[in-house]
């Protein structure tokens, strides 16, 4: 190769170097990714949380002596399935219902998803004896349903409100 094709494919990967840093997102401060790249949109979550990608699932807990969670799935939409959040959560709710066994009546209302309107659910339900609080935002943005789920104890639930409101604040579609 000659030197003036090496420098001109030399000075080529700085700039696409360069060009990547430039897009790369700002992490919130205080927080860090827990989200892989390869998914539709970014979660952040308290940099003192453990980000956990063993399912296959983005999830992060608070520590090893509070195991409150937050997890999000999404999947592809069909025509039939349609668009409204309201509808995924009554087609999953009787399997809630069979799998939890003493699950609460849901409290429903309208949320936001980085701007997307959404559909927010709280309940409780009985799971091993262990009594847990719920909060699943489902939204459905290009065609695909995002479900964001948060589970703690009663106790941990109304202690991690305010950390709970900054990462949703802070949720971005890609």
């Amino acid at each position: 190769m000659n030197m003036k094709r090496f420098f001109a494919l030399l000075l080529a990967l700085a700039a696409l170097a360069l060009a990547s840093c430039a897009k790369q997102e700002d992490v919130p401060t205080g927080m860090k990714l827990a989200s892989g790249e390869i998914v539709a949109y970014r979660l952040y979550v308290p940099q003192n949380w453990t980000v956990d990608m063993s399912t296959g699932v983005t999830s992060a807990y608070v520590s090893a002596s509070d195991r409150s969670n937050l997890s999000v799935v999404f999947f592809d939409t069909t025509e039939a399935e349609g668009e409204d959040p309201a509808a995924y959560f009554a087609r999953y709710r009787k399997e809630y219902q069979e799998t939890l066994g003493e699950m609460s009546e849901p409290e429903e209302s309208d949320a936001k998803l980085d701007g997307t309107d959404a559909k927010q659910y709280v309940y409780s339900a009985r799971v091993a004896g262990t009594e847990y609080k719920f909060l699943q935002i489902f939204c459905v943005k290009d065609r695909r349903i995002y479900l964001l789920t948060f589970t703690a104890t009663p106790e941990k639930y109304e202690e991690h409100q305010e950390k709970l409101g900054i990462i949703l604040a802070n949720f971005r579609f890609a």
